[in-house]
């Protein structure tokens, strides 16, 4: 399992997840669900992830579907359009556990969702899971 990239001297460093939820409480559970394994970076809103990827690019961006400002799939379409992050993995965060918002996830190419409220476990082992299918993350 692929949790920690090689820093410049070496040493093991976390890779770096960027969560943008509008919720508070969703965010303190992802924060607190993953810390152990990962750099947990948090938004809780659409300009807050913004200021927070142009300052770095993320290894990972877990990101809401419902959101006030703009959708989660805007959004994507929004980061796909920057050659900086359109190649930044995606999982979608949903309360919505239909078909078309499975392929919708699909068709953003998403690597994968889950719904809420989820097992913190599930949580874990998605995010394992993309990591291990995508070791340049």
């Amino acid at each position: 399992m692929t949790e920690t990239t090689e820093g410049k001297t070496g040493e093991k460093k976390k890779k770096v997840i960027l969560a943008l939820d509008d919720a508070p409480a969703n965010l303190q559970i992802i924060q607190n669900t993953l810390k152990d394994e990962f750099d947990i970076r948090l938004a809780k809103s659409v300009q807050m992830a913004v200021t927070a990827l142009s300052r770095s690019v993320p290894d990972l961006l877990l990101l809401d579907v419902a959101m006030p400002e703009m959708s989660g799939f805007e959004f994507v379409k929004m980061l796909r359009a920057n050659p900086r992050w359109e190649g930044i993995p995606v999982l979608f965060v949903s309360s919505c556990a239909s078909e078309d918002f499975a392929a919708q996830a699909d068709f953003q190419g998403a690597k994968g969702y889950i719904v809420k409220p989820f097992n913190p476990e599930s949580l874990r082992n998605l995010v394992r899971k993309v990591f291990d299918a995508c070791p340049d993350a």
